[in-house]
């Protein structure tokens, strides 16, 4: 499932040109607190989940709580987690005040905050197995909330038909990409993917690439380009890499638009660019 999630994922990215790092994000690998002392980590946050940013003594954030409060009793599957700073008197008073049974994170770090891009709150975010769904950030209204808990809420296509992952042999037809795709798992620090990296940037002019980093991106130059097809995924905690199994960087994954895999490969690649404009004049 989650496979299929980031496939859907990138089906957007390739047509809107999105970076996961800056509109869709991925819970980091944490560890945290619990308000009354347990310890949480990502692996927990599993599934469909609600995590809801909020202070005490704050108006704003009062009203978004109390709008999921109500929202939610129409979705009781969907697990609600307040995340707050810290824990303090005024925080037990809030949740007392408004008989909160949801457990209560406490980002101390701000580990998650950061990673998820909140800036004001109340900040609402909708989970699926780690990944951001949607987002609803200060000021958001009841109908803004409903909408959103309703289209998270219904079954996606492919828990409808029961579609297997890609790369399976029956799987073909249920994914359609906008155009064929070549996703590449590198590492910033990696001697092969900085060789490989000109072919890449060169075949981005004109047929999509999407290059999933897989540490963090302390030299952001390396991957500067005005390729019109290419787009940067950040992926440190490698939870996207696991997922397709990738074992070694870089990894060459060429999807064909019905979401098979038309060709996988780990390491160097010399004629990358041969292969691919081979690919294209048979799709011709």
């Amino acid at each position: 499932m989650r496979r299929s999630i980031l496939l859907a994922m990138i089906v957007v990215m390739v047509s809107g040109s999105w970076c996961l790092s800056e509109e869709i994000s991925m819970l980091p690998p944490l560890t945290m607190s619990l308000l009354d002392g347990a310890t949480i980590t990502d692996l927990d946050l599993e599934g469909d989940l609600i995590l809801l940013f909020a202070i005490p003594n704050s108006t704003s954030c009062e009203t978004g709580v109390a709008l999921l409060q109500t929202a939610a009793q129409s979705y009781p599957e969907l697990p609600v987690f307040l995340v707050a700073p810290e824990d303090s008197s005024d925080l037990r008073d809030m949740i007392a005040g408004l008989e909160l049974a949801w457990p209560v994170i406490l980002d101390q770090t701000f580990l998650l905050a950061s990673a998820l891009g909140v800036g004001r709150v109340p900040t609402l975010f909708l989970v699926r197995d780690g990944l951001v769904i949607d987002r609803l950030d200060r000021g958001f209204t009841d109908e803004e909330l409903m909408t959103a808990l309703e289209a998270f809420a219904a079954p996606s296509d492919s828990e409808a038909q029961d579609v297997p992952m890609p790369g399976s042999t029956i799987y073909g037809g249920y994914l359609q990409l906008p155009e064929p795709l070549l996703m590449v798992f590198v590492g910033a620090e990696c001697s092969v993917c900085h060789a490989v990296l000109p072919q890449l940037l060169e075949i981005a002019e004109s047929f999509a690439v999407t290059l999933v980093i897989t540490e963090e991106l302390t030299e952001p130059e390396l991957f500067d380009s005005d390729a019109a097809k290419l787009t940067l995924l950040l992926d440190p905690s490698w939870r996207m890499a696991d997922l397709f199994d990738v074992m070694t960087v870089p990894t060459f994954f060429l999807w064909n638009t019905d979401g098979t895999p038309e060709w996988t490969h780990s390491g160097y690649v010399e004629n990358l660019e041969n292969i691919i404009n081979t690919y294209v004049k048979r799709q011709e």
